[in-house]
């Protein structure tokens, strides 16, 4: 189940909690509105123990429910890991100021301005030019104008690893 993905694994969860709910609605409307005597064995079983039925029902919906959501949460975590180490490898090769710059897009969710970087400790305006223009040329940040500042975005490639798995 190692290559199956995360959207697939939680419309499967979805659909067979989905599934266990109808069958507990179809078990309600059945046996509440059931008033005839001929029907058989296995009508008149689901009658006389509906409320076993039911309970048992919403015991495995409560059961499958816990269990897929520890299980997309384990994968969750996996991915955040995976994520946090690929950005442990990409700040390798990044001086520090660099590094400095690109943790603090990640915590602003890949968006600042120059002027908020040049704010940062240990960083003036000119350091903060120097290394987003070496940024750029690395095609790691995109700068982009807006009015009188510059605003610094992540790569959209970039950004979708580093933003996504720290959430």
């Amino acid at each position: 189940m190692g290559n199956i993905s995360e959207k697939a694994l939680r419309d499967i969860a979805l659909a067979a909690l989905a599934g266990l709910l109808a069958a507990a609605i179809w078990m309600a409307f059945v046996t509440y509105n059931h008033h005839e005597e001929g029907d058989g064995a296995l009508m008149r079983f689901a009658v006389d123990h509906h409320l076993g039925i039911m309970v048992g029902l919403v015991l495995v919906s409560i059961v499958f429910g816990f269990a897929s959501s520890r299980f997309l949460y384990a994968r969750l975590q996996e991915s955040r890991r995976a994520s946090r180490g690929m950005l442990d490898v990409v700040l390798l090769f990044l001086s520090a100021e660099e590094r400095t710059v690109v943790n603090y897009l990640v915590e602003r969710g890949g968006e600042t301005t120059q002027a908020e970087i040049s704010r940062l400790p240990r960083m003036t305006r000119v350091k903060a030019h120097r290394s987003l223009q070496k940024m750029q040329e690395k095609r790691i940040v995109d700068l982009v104008p807006h009015g009188k500042m510059r605003r610094v975005v992540l790569k959209e490639g970039i950004r979708g690893v580093l933003i996504e798995g720290e959430r």
